[in-house]
């Protein structure tokens, strides 16, 4: 059987800074998700 090791450091992820907020952000309207064609794919026992 081999040995575990635990530990606790602190960590600094580097990320973005936020900016300004968008006044118009670009989001699809009316889809579940976001990029989705709306079509409808036909199941198998149609």
């Amino acid at each position: 059987m081999q040995n575990a090791s635990v530990w606790t450091e602190k960590v600094l992820i580097p990320t973005y800074g936020i900016g300004e907020a968008e006044r118009n952000p670009v989001f699809l309207d009316k889809r579940v998700y976001q990029g989705s064609s709306g079509k409808v794919q036909a199941g198998a026992g149609v």
